[in-house]
């Protein structure tokens, strides 16, 4: 439970192997959101066998484990029914796991936000925290916050945000 989510992640890539038939020559990789998790074998291969991650009914990522050599061959074919149903539960627990993962993730953005304009009597400083955790909620590269003018209807730029990559 004291892990983060890039931990459990680690420790389950490396656990997955051990529960295929032929733990000797497999491995197993996830990708969420762009990052990868990988054991130090994966390699590309047609032995193999994904499961999307999904997360509010959107695909974030994959989980995949395959083998580095061509196991023996039974009437399942290379991986058994009962491997892939545990392959698909992976990948649904995965989801889980990262929506709560990010779930906490936004309740520390909202409290250190709150924080923050509770601080300040600056009405520029103010959008400016809302502007940047909107960018990390969202993972957008930039954003801005604009004013309308009542009276004559001209948008004003208030603060403009644009996240360094890295």
């Amino acid at each position: 439970a004291d892990n983060t989510t890039r931990e459990k992640f680690s420790e389950i890539v490396n656990i997955l192997p051990k529960a295929f038939q032929h733990p000797d020559i497999a491995f197993a990789q996830i990708t969420l959101n762009g990052e990868n998790f990988k054991t130090g074998n994966h390699r590309k291969t047609d032995q193999k066998i994904v499961a999307d991650i999904i997360v509010l009914g959107s695909k974030v990522g994959a989980v995949e484990v395959g083998y580095i050599k061509m196991p023996p061959v039974t009437d399942d074919g290379v991986f058994s029914k009962e491997e892939k149903l545990l392959l698909d539960a992976v990948a649904e627990r995965l989801g889980a796991i990262a929506e709560h993962g990010q779930a906490e993730e936004n309740i520390i953005i909202e409290r250190n936000l709150g924080m923050l304009l509770s601080a300040t009597n600056s009405m520029q400083k103010a959008f400016k925290y809302c502007l940047e955790a909107a960018i990390t909620v969202s993972e957008m590269d930039c954003g801005g916050i604009y004013l309308v003018d009542k009276k004559t209807g001209r948008i004003h730029t208030s603060i403009n945000q644009a996240v360094a990559s890295t």
